[in-house]
């Protein structure tokens, strides 16, 4: 299950990105094998068109799920294991 508490962008000057998002794996019958959070404002750069600033969002996006799926437990937990 993945919680996002928050996914935000602002584009002021460069692009930032504030989330608080959590991983959480859970059995069948929804005890919690595993959970991971990531809070926290990145900036992403400069944006040189309005219309890229949803493409850094998105790759931003892809980056943090990855980072939650790349953790040890919550890779273990997806794969069956403890």
């Amino acid at each position: 299950m993945l919680t996002l508490q928050e996914w935000k962008s602002d584009t002021a000057v460069r692009v930032g990105l504030s989330y608080d998002v959590t991983m959480t794996v859970l059995d069948r019958s929804g005890t919690v094998l595993a959970e991971k959070r990531l809070e926290g404002r990145d900036n992403l750069g400069g944006a040189t068109l309005p219309s890229r600033v949803g493409d850094m969002v998105a790759s931003a996006f892809k980056m943090k799920l990855e980072q939650l799926l790349d953790d040890p437990a919550v890779a273990a937990a997806l794969r069956g294991g403890s």
